[in-house]
C-alpha cells in the first residue's frame, strides 16, 4: 500500500538470507526497489523485470526507482521488442542488457464452428447474434467495463454483452447497462473460475484497461484464440 515499508523490506532479507537464492526478481514499482536493496546487501545478483506504462500515473518515486532500477540491474527481461526499444531510448539501456521474452500461445485442435454456437446456447445466448465479451475486475477505476457498456449504447444493432468477472463497481455498472442498453442483452456472469469456458462463446473479446503495460488477460484470450482457430474470433482494446 506504500512506496517504502521498512517492516515488509525486512522481513524480505530475512527470507533472503535464510533460502539464499541464485537470483533476485524485482518488479511492479516498490517490489523493484525491496530487491535493488536486497541484492546490494546480500550480493545476490538482481534481474529487473520490465512492467512499466508510461502512460500510468506514476509519482516520482515510483519513476526514479524504474529509472534507477533498470539502468543498474544486471540484466532487463521485457516481452516485446517495441519494449526493448523503449529501454534503448528513454534509459540508454544497452541491447546485451536486455533479454526479450515473448508470451507463448500453444497450438491446438482445429477449430469446429458448431463450438461456439454450442457454447453461446450453454449460457442462454442466441446464437444468431453476436456476442461481445469481457473477463476482468469490476472495479472501473482500473477497468473501464463503463465504457464498453458505453459503447455499446451506441450501436443500433442488436448485440449481446457478456461480462465475467465481479468487483465493487458491479451494481453500478448493472445500472448502466439498463439505462444505456435497452435495446441489447447484457449478462453478467460474476465471478467464475472456469472463465476459459466462456471464451468460445465471445465473437469479440475487448479489453478495457484505464492503464496496462501488457494485460495478461489479452495473452490468455490469444492463447484461446489459437485454439478456436476462428477468423471471427477477435481480440481488441477500446479506446474512447
Amino acid at each position: 500500500q506504500r512506496f517504502w515499508n521498512p517492516v515488509l523490506f525486512l522481513r524480505l532479507l530475512r527470507l533472503v538470507r535464510t533460502l539464499r537464492p541464485d537470483l533476485l526478481v524485482g518488479c511492479m514499482f516498490e517490489g523493484t526497489l525491496y530487491a535493488q536493496l536486497a541484492s546490494r546487501i546480500t550480493r545476490i545478483p538482481y534481474v529487473h523485470e520490465d512492467h512499466w506504462d508510461p502512460s500510468a500515473p506514476h509519482g516520482f518515486l515510483a519513476r526514479w526507482n524504474h529509472r534507477t532500477a533498470t539502468r543498474q540491474a544486471k540484466l532487463c527481461i521485457t516481452v516485446s521488442k517495441n519494449a526493448a526499444r523503449h529501454l534503448q531510448r528513454t534509459f540508454g539501456i544497452p541491447s546485451k542488457k536486455i533479454c526479450v521474452i515473448r508470451n507463448p500461445c500453444r497450438v491446438y485442435p482445429a477449430f469446429r464452428r458448431c463450438i461456439r454456437t454450442t457454447s453461446k446456447k450453454q449460457f442462454g445466448l442466441d446464437p444468431r447474434r453476436p456476442v461481445i465479451g469481457t473477463c476482468c475486475r469490476l472495479d472501473d477505476r482500473h477497468k473501464r467495463v463503463s465504457d464498453l457498456i458505453q459503447a455499446a449504447g451506441q450501436t443500433e444493432r442488436p448485440l449481446q454483452i457478456l461480462i465475467v468477472g465481479d468487483g465493487k463497481d458491479r451494481a453500478a455498472l448493472e445500472q448502466l447497462a439498463r439505462e444505456t442498453c435497452p435495446q441489447h442483452r447484457v449478462l453478467f456472469a460474476g465471478y467464475r473460475t472456469d472463465h476459459r469456458k466462456f471464451l468460445p462463446a465471445m465473437d469479440i473479446f475487448v479489453s478495457v484497461p484505464a492503464y496496462e503495460a501488457m494485460g495478461m488477460a489479452v495473452a490468455r484470450s490469444e492463447e484461446h484464440t489459437s485454439e478456436l482457430q476462428s477468423r471471427q474470433y477477435l481480440v481488441c482494446r477500446l479506446l474512447l
